[in-house]
């Protein structure tokens, strides 16, 4: 009898003790594995969590307001910090529905929390730059999102609504003025977006996996239309996103945005989505009920979402496009995709001056409009290339690659590393010898990273 007592207030103990673990812990610990080429300082000490998450509105010039998620590091010796933003359309901040009582326990072992809500950046990024004393932003497109109001893919007013952004953040008491920004794809074009508006706060952008011109890369590549993409990245993508649905049909899976206002008032944000059905791809109404049985009288989230409805979709705009030069029409902003592709916008990034870190993948479809990118501003700017063995998606150098490389190391964090020198250099001024070394690093196949001064490098010799 003692000994099954014995038996039965060990296991309570352990119990207890698991239990206090989970609940004390802030994840697992962050562990790089870059090549020797990439070591820097930054990457020791990273803790997970070092942050305070805060939700707010940008209210905008006319009347539409921006959902923005804003990171704080804590525990730090100062109190106004340098701002990493992502200005996406693939909405900031998340809300994974009827997340069970498992995955939010495994979600707090692995990462540092609960859930259920989460943003569009992994965490070993997020942890990495707080950690290392920058804010980090999110900030969804009119029309994307938590956002309200509706626009158009690559939309002029995307551009507008960026430098008011801008303004806003440089403005806020956390904020030391200094702004950089990062992202691949849509969230690349963004950066050249914002950068053409010149504003005095964008000090440095980070943009990845962007073409050079839309309509030769991604619409009519070669000439001829690329409807199966156009399709199937606007409806499996955007469309979904931004209607706020809950989807895992598609590869990339969806979930509704987190909202800005606590209808209810009651300290949480997840329980102000209304019940969702997942793969239930149907628009939301006035007449959706929530978990907790209450009613919401005119639902802001729901209004907003509505909103989005009147969106251009991605796949509508490339049935417009014959020509290079057509004209699109905006909800009465008239613009042709000549205008606000990245091979235009460049010129007024050209004119600023800033810095500019650009990285591309071999296995991309993009990977040459990056490239055009740095030919087109190694002369007037600081700029930087890094071309990494990748696809669009995911991030890292998949496994039969990996291995067929005979690559010992990961090739994002190499990536990682080199971003957060090139903020340290650029936002904080820390001198780190960043714009001493060579500015190309390219990955190549079975000899590894090389190193080289300009593009074509001169060691290079066409065949």
């Amino acid at each position: 009898m003692k000994y099954l007592k014995f038996i039965g207030f060990s296991i309570l103990l352990i119990a207890i003790g698991l239990i206090i673990f989970i609940i004390s812990t802030t994840g697992r610990e962050t562990k790089f594995s870059s090549s020797p080429d990439f070591e820097y300082s930054g990457l020791l000490n990273i803790k997970n969590g070092q942050y305070n998450k805060y939700r707010d509105y940008i209210p905008l010039k006319d009347g539409n307001k921006i959902a923005i998620t804003y990171l704080i590091p804590k525990n730090q010796t100062v109190t106004k910090f340098p701002a990493i933003l992502s200005y996406t359309p693939y909405t900031g901040s998340i809300i994974v529905p009827n997340m069970s009582w498992e995955d939010r326990i495994g979600s707090k072992y692995y990462v540092g929390k609960w859930g259920p809500d989460y943003e569009s950046m992994s965490f070993y990024k997020i942890n990495t730059l707080t950690s290392n004393g920058y804010a980090v932003i999110f900030a969804d497109m009119r029309g994307t999102g938590s956002s309200t109001g509706h626009s158009g893919p690559f939309d002029p007013i995307i551009i507008k609504d960026a430098e008011e952004i801008l303004e806003w953040i440089a403005n806020q008491p956390w904020s030391d003025k200094k702004i950089g920004m990062l992202g691949q794809s849509y969230n690349g074009w963004s950066q050249f977006a914002a950068a053409s508006t010149k504003s005095p706060y964008l000090k440095c952008i980070a943009p990845e996996m962007i073409f050079y011109n839309i309509y030769t890369e991604a619409v009519r590549p070669g000439g001829i239309y690329a409807q199966k993409w156009a399709k199937e990245y606007s409806e499996q993508t955007l469309e979904i996103m931004n209607r706020n649905l809950w989807n895992t049909l598609y590869d990339l899976s969806s979930y509704p945005s987190e909202p800005v206002i606590d209808e209810d008032n009651d300290g949480k944000l997840y329980d102000e989505i209304p019940i969702l059905i997942e793969n239930d791809l149907h628009s939301y109404s006035e007449n959706m009920e929530y978990a907790d049985g209450k009613q919401r009288i005119k639902s802001p989230y729901i209004a907003l979402t509505m909103e989005h409805e009147k969106n251009i979709w991605p796949r509508e705009m490339s049935d417009k496009l014959f020509f290079i030069n057509d004209t699109l029409d905006y909800f009465g902003r008239k613009t042709t995709q000549s205008e606000n592709s990245v091979d235009y916008l460049i010129h007024k990034l050209q004119e600023t001056k800033i810095p500019v870190l650009l990285t591309g993948g071999f296995f991309d479809g993009f990977s040459s409009g990056i490239v055009q990118s740095f030919v087109n501003l190694e002369k007037t700017n600081p700029a930087y290339l890094f071309m990494t063995p990748r696809f669009h998606l995911p991030a890292r150098l998949t496994y039969p690659y990996w291995k067929l490389f005979n690559y010992k190391y990961d090739s994002y964090d190499g990536h990682l590393s080199t971003q957060l020198q090139f903020f340290d250099k650029y936002l904080k001024e820390i001198d780190n010898g960043f714009e001493t070394k060579k500015p190309i690093k390219i990955f190549t196949a079975f000899d590894g990273w090389k190193f080289y001064d300009s593009w074509p490098p001169k060691e290079v010799h066409p065949q």
